[in-house]
């Protein structure tokens, strides 16, 4: 399970702007300037907005954790660390990333999987930076962040001790991207710390832009093994989350096999071979804790089936990748995430999407109502208000269908818990004939679409709408969970990202997409 990507093609990617209003290339240009020449390791540019110092690592000190830092960190350039650094090593592999002192398992789980998709990856990491030429200490990289394409630019100062690289790390001891590449995320939300835990969701959006679903492996799953192999062929990348359990005690039948609790694995591979369906999975660390039941890399069976062997392109490397059969995984996994990229509306000249940006506003001035319609309906009147207007059905029903997603910033990097927070939309029969706004006493009258209501406590919710032609008005909200029943709230105020997919929606699970929402709220 092994080999590595060419890098030679250049990518044709308009660079995104960067944000902070800096040229990477000029200020490249710069320092290379005061270099007095190419062995100059003096004059290299230094990050002064995110300096080498314990506080871009955790702001409020370091962990008094003497298993991860049991030492003085020291922050050093990649050629004081190596005697021949390289930004790629012999091109880009998927065993490229290994965590290491850092709880980020949802973006190293994520990162291995970019790179099986080219285009992809070097939109996030240009290739066009070295340690070699045009050398000057500085390094830039692209992330989706909230709708847009931002470019980070950071110096190449990495946190280390006696045992080496504390943040993630290639096998390859003297290949960086994927160090300098993790840096530029903790960058881009304001530590290191910010990226400790998290869902693979979050990272696969900000590394594609596209639209990531949450697939959850219970009693009540619906995910088939055919799901997640056209999910495959389609290019979409995936991430599975290990369930909540005790190490080495007995659950699910048997064993955990070397499963690691709470824990990130990418999803390499979905393979049917004779019947067989199996997910090739990679642990993170990239070691030897791989799965160690049927068709892990010690099972009997890949020695009595060669062909099989050459078909998937088994080796038995510790290099935390293996095989599994999919009827096992909801036994170990409480979840796959799904980043669909078809979102990204390229080949399908129909396929439209809107994007809206507005804020929630805190309004701390009590209702002068105790009857909740009457206060659920100023609450609606005063929230920001979004209209779409539906003209060709796409659907056997003669309908349209309509992805709404919702996206609450600024909690990472504020290091909040996510809001509750959900859509509530109406179809208006007659829209020349009504206020924008919509009044209270609209609200008071009407009811919202099924489907509307409350999602978890996730950085995005969303839901498939299967909508007759017309307009609607769709409502981002928060809430507060009371008793078992969500009510409408105006406590807090954040920032939100409101995307609207239409027009030949690619085929995902359309029995899960409403498992985001949950439409229980109070009206009476």
């Amino acid at each position: 399970m092994s080999g590595k990507m060419n890098t030679d093609r250049k990518s044709n990617e308009k660079i995104p702007k960067n944000e902070a209003g800096e040229d990477f290339y000029k200020l490249r240009k710069e320092w290379l300037a005061k270099k007095t020449d190419e062995n100059d390791t003096t004059n290299l540019f230094v990050d002064l907005s995110f300096p080498a110092q314990d506080s871009s690592l955790f702001p409020n000190g370091i962990p008094n954790d003497k298993k991860k830092f049991p030492e003085k960190i020291v922050w050093k350039r990649p050629w004081q660390i190596v005697k021949n650094p390289q930004f790629f090593v012999d091109g880009i592999s998927r065993f490229d990333a290994q965590q290491r002192a850092f709880d980020n398992c949802w973006v190293i789980a994520s990162l291995p999987i970019l790179t099986t998709n080219p285009k992809l990856f070097y939109q996030v990491v240009p290739e066009d930076q070295s340690f070699q030429e045009n050398y000057a200490g500085i390094f830039h990289f692209r992330f989706w962040h909230y709708g847009k394409w931002v470019e980070i630019m950071i110096d190449d100062f990495l946190p280390t001790d006696s045992r080496g690289l504390l943040c993630s790390r290639s096998p390859e001891t003297n290949e960086f991207w994927i160090s300098l590449v993790v840096k530029a995320y903790a960058k881009l939300y304001g530590s290191w710390e910010a990226l400790e835990d998290g869902r693979a969701s979050e990272a696969l959006e900000d590394f594609t832009g596209g639209l990531a679903l949450f697939y959850p492996l219970d009693e009540t799953s619906q995910l088939s093994f055919d799901t997640l192999l056209k999910a495959h062929e389609n290019h979409a990348l995936m991430v599975c989350g290990s369930k909540c359990f005790e190490r080495k005690k007995k659950s699910c039948g048997g064993f955990y096999k070397s499963i690691w609790p709470q824990h990130g694995y990418s999803i390499t591979g979905v393979v049917n071979y004779k019947g067989q369906q199996l997910l090739r999975m990679r642990n993170p660390w990239g070691d030897h804790r791989e799965w160690s039941g049927p068709f892990g890399d010690k099972d009997a069976v890949w020695t009595v089936d060669a062909d099989m062997r050459k078909a998937l392109d088994f080796k038995p490397d510790a290099d935390g990748e293996f095989f599994i059969p999919y009827e096992m995984v909801p036994q170990y996994f409480a979840r796959i995430e799904i980043c669909h990229l078809p979102f990204l509306g390229e080949g399908n000249e129909n396929r439209k999407s809107k994007v809206f940006e507005g804020k929630w506003i805190r309004r701390t001035q009590a209702l002068e109502s105790t009857n909740y319609l009457d206060a659920a309906s100023k609450i609606l009147s005063q929230n920001t208000q979004y209209r779409i207007t539906l003209k060709n059905p796409d659907t056997e029903e003669g309908k349209c269908a309509v992805i709404v997603a919702l996206m609450q910033k600024n909690r990472r990097i504020k290091r909040a818990t996510d809001l509750t927070v959900g859509l509530e939309i109406y179809h208006l029969r007659y829209p020349n004939k009504l206020p924008e706004p919509l009044t209270a006493n609209f609200f008071k009258k009407n009811q919202p679409i099924s489907g509307s209501g409350a999602g978890a406590p996730l950085r995005e919710v969303y839901n498939l709408f299967k909508l007759k032609p017309g307009t609607y008005c769709i409502i981002p909200c928060i809430y507060n969970l009371e008793g078992e029943e969500y009510e409408l709230s105006t406590n807090e105020e954040e920032e939100f990202l409101l995307r609207v997919f239409f027009g030949n929606i690619p085929n995902v699970n359309e029995a899960l997409m409403t498992s985001n929402l949950a439409p229980r709220r109070k009206y009476e």
